[in-house]
Parts: C-alpha cells; structure tokens; sequence
C-alpha cells in the first residue's frame, strides 16, 4: 500500500492510466466512513489508494516515484514492527 496526495484530479487520473500501464494496482482511495464525514462537502478529493507495491519502497521512494504528478503527500502503511504492508497512499 501506498497513498499519494495529489494538487488536482486531472494529475491523479493520468497517474492511474500510466502507472496501470506499468502493471501497479492503482485506484481512487476509499475513505473511512468516519473520514467521509470529516471531508464531506470536498468534491476535489485526490487522494488515491496504492496496493502491491514493493515492500522494499519507502516514503521518499515513493514521492520520487510520483513526484512529475505534482503530488501534495504520500503516505506507507506499516506494520506493528515498522515493516511496509505494501500499501499506500498519494494525494
């Protein structure tokens, strides 16, 4: 897993069509029901959902990954010992 924030959302959907492309599982992020009620009203969410990526990748590897796509954020989720879940975000 792995989550990218991106500025628009025009940059996230060519994002989804290249990285697809390049065989990585990328798709919109689902949120939370409680964090659909925090955002409600935000009709330019970009933030997208990351799943099979490498376990070795970092944050910083990450954001370089994506970074001509104008991204705001990414973020990795860990385990309970700090190893990557191979998931993510970007915005």
């Amino acid at each position: 897993f792995g989550f990218t924030k991106f500025v628009n959302i025009s940059d996230s959907e060519k994002y989804i069509r290249n990285f697809y492309y390049l065989g990585y599982e990328v798709s919109f992020a689902r949120k939370s029901f409680n964090a659909y009620l925090n955002a409600e009203g935000d009709k330019n969410s970009t933030n997208l959902y990351l799943s099979n990526l490498s376990k070795s990748i970092n944050e910083v590897e990450l954001y370089a990954i994506f970074s001509k796509y104008y991204i705001v954020s990414s973020k990795i989720l860990h385990d309970s010992i700090g190893n990557s879940r191979g998931i993510g975000f970007t915005q």
